[in-house]
């Protein structure tokens, strides 16, 4: 219930809630956040700068991941994104591989810094030149 208060469009009960829920994480043991993955309760910054609120497979706590086009979480709550709300710290190669596929970077120095931020990860890149090769 909590967490459907932290979704809300009004901001400030949005707020209180996450607060709330930052600040006595304790009585939430079993908190799971692929169990609110409909939930947008995540305060978030999208790769223009705009805050927005979003969903906690979506937003990631390595601010590289706005260069890949993909919410990170926003300053305010970015010290405990991934002690308290178990965010990700990086997207996923299952969610790289496709956007290399969908969305190659046209531009050569957009593409220095995909393939940048990309040799920074740390597992499971060994699949992304199989992807390259066979994209074109």
């Amino acid at each position: 219930v909590i967490l459907k208060l932290a979704a809300d469009e009004d901001e400030s009960p949005r707020t209180a809630a996450l607060q709330y829920f930052l600040d006595n994480i304790a009585k939430y043991p079993d908190y799971n956040p692929s169990d609110f993955d409909a939930l947008a309760y995540v305060p978030a910054v999208d790769p223009d700068g705009k805050k927005i609120m979003g969903t906690p497979e979506k937003v990631f706590v390595d601010s590289d991941a706005s260069v890949l086009g993909f919410l990170t979480v926003h300053p305010s709550i970015q010290s405990v994104a991934v002690e308290k709300l178990k965010l990700q710290r990086s997207p996923p190669v299952s969610m790289l591989v496709p956007l290399l596929e969908k969305f190659p970077p046209q531009d050569p120095a957009l593409a220095q810094k995909w393939f940048e931020v990309l040799a920074g990860q740390q597992s499971g890149m060994l699949v992304l030149p199989n992807v390259l090769t066979s994209s074109g």
